[in-house]
């Protein structure tokens, strides 16, 4: 995920570094005026400065798919009427790919259960935290066991304070079971209920509701009295969550 990040952020910084102030050296304009290869080659990836063969390599890009990149960015960016406009509008777009190729799915909990005899209770909660820097995007899990009085539910937690998308993100999920026994000595029934592969699909903090809604995310509205915070949220737990039977 550090990798994806790191590659995100060279992306949507790269058309500043070798763009800015591109359209004011008129040999750059002419060369991209006249869609000059050789001289846009030059521009792009000067043959006495490695550094865009590292760059290009840490895009995981052909020098010459980067080459095309580049030239494509910087042209842009030299004839635009407005440079900056052009420039905050391109690494918008960036903006956006990133988040769409970063839109991640995690197993939490392999399995979680509660079990109750015909005479016993069981109630069990466990919570489904995104990373800091990133928010819940959606859950999925598997019914693999079911018997008797059982149910469970899925409520959003830790949403935006103030946040200016409506309604407001969120960042995790607490997932809550219960089974129930008969309680009848003539009907001496037990219940449960097993989730496996219970996962939680994360995006970037920073992605709107127009995003969410285009990456299939959950678009849920706070219920009255359910608390917030925007305080760093710890990392999940990747291994499986010890069974507790009622």
């Amino acid at each position: 995920m550090k990798k994806l990040l790191l590659t995100g952020l060279m992306l949507i910084t790269s058309i500043q570094v070798f763009a800015q102030g591109y359209h004011e050296m008129p040999h750059v304009v002419e060369a991209c005026k006249h869609q000059d290869k050789e001289k846009l080659r030059d521009i792009v990836a000067p043959p006495n400065n490695p550094g865009w063969r590292y760059q290009a390599k840490a895009l995981g890009m052909s020098e010459e798919g980067f080459i095309h990149h580049k030239s494509v960015e910087v042209c842009g960016y030299a004839l635009a009427e407005d440079p900056e406009a052009y420039w905050a509008e391109q690494a918008a777009i960036k903006d956006r790919e990133y988040i769409r190729k970063s839109k991640t799915t995690a197993v939490l909990y392999k399995n979680i259960y509660c079990k109750s005899g015909w005479n016993d209770d069981c109630t069990h909660s466990v919570k489904l935290l995104a990373p800091d820097g990133w928010q819940a995007c959606n859950k999925s899990y598997t019914v693999v066991s079911e018997r008797g009085h059982n149910d469970f539910i899925f409520t959003p937690i830790l949403w935006y304070e103030g946040d200016p998308e409506e309604p407001d993100r969120f960042r995790g999920y607490e997932l809550y079971l219960e089974s129930s026994g008969s309680g009848n000595p003539l009907n001496q029934e037990g219940a449960n209920i097993e989730l496996r592969n219970v996962s939680l699909t994360t995006i970037p903090a920073r992605a709107t509701n127009e995003l969410r809604y285009e990456l299939g995310c959950e678009i849920l509205r706070r219920s009255n009295g359910e608390g917030g915070g925007t305080h760093p949220v710890p990392n999940p737990n990747p291994g499986p969550f010890p069974n507790r039977e009622g």
